[in-house]
């Protein structure tokens, strides 16, 4: 029984991709070949997978994209280097940690093989964050986690937080800048067989 579902959720996964023509034709390829120091992402939206993020291996960033990421965050630890795929493109994902006066900060950065920025994502000290973004952030659950700025190439575009419930189950809460509502998804551990 727990082999038949994995298999169908392995097919749906799949089918999934197929419906998303930003997803990679070779996609098990990709999975078969992934490295397993890092978890792949998966987001999924009502229509299937909207955005895929596959780990890569450090020399298999592009010399620009590896410019263009350390332009907008320099040094820190990496916690994350990955290949990914959403409507909007194809990218580099690289994510850094950071210790500043003992607190953890992290730091997010989506470039194109060119080493343009696509997408820049910092965490925010919650003492810091506007009163509507939490308020909106507690509707999910008491304990907010971590907030982040997301922002395009040019400007800042929402709020991103991590709230867990009192159940502990994770929430991504998602607002615009002035704290409205854009969306919430419940965030999962996975299993991918590829």
């Amino acid at each position: 029984m727990h082999r038949s579902l994995l298999r169908l959720a392995a097919t749906a996964i799949l089918t999934a991709c197929a419906s998303h023509s930003h997803l990679p034709p070779d996609l098990a390829d990709r999975l078969a070949t992934t490295p397993e120091e890092q978890s792949a992402r998966l987001r999924i939206d009502a229509t299937g997978i909207a955005v895929l993020a596959l780990p890569i291996r450090a020399v298999e960033l592009p010399p620009a994209a590896r410019t263009g990421v350390e332009a907008v965050a320099p040094q820190g630890t990496v916690t994350f280097i990955g290949r990914e795929w959403h409507a909007h493109g194809t990218g580099f994902r690289v994510d850094k940690r950071y210790e500043v006066e003992g607190t953890e900060h992290t730091r997010s950065v989506l470039v194109d093989a060119a080493g343009q920025v696509l997408e820049r994502i910092h965490s925010v000290p919650i003492a810091e964050v506007p009163e509507a973004v939490l308020a909106t952030a507690a509707r999910f659950g008491p304990a907010v986690e971590r907030i982040e700025i997301v922002a395009g190439a040019r400007h800042e575009d929402h709020w991103r937080c991590l709230v867990a419930d009192r159940s502990g189950r994770h929430f991504v809460v998602r607002t615009d800048l002035q704290g409205n509502l854009l969306d919430c998804r419940r965030r999962l551990p996975a299993q991918l067989d590829g």
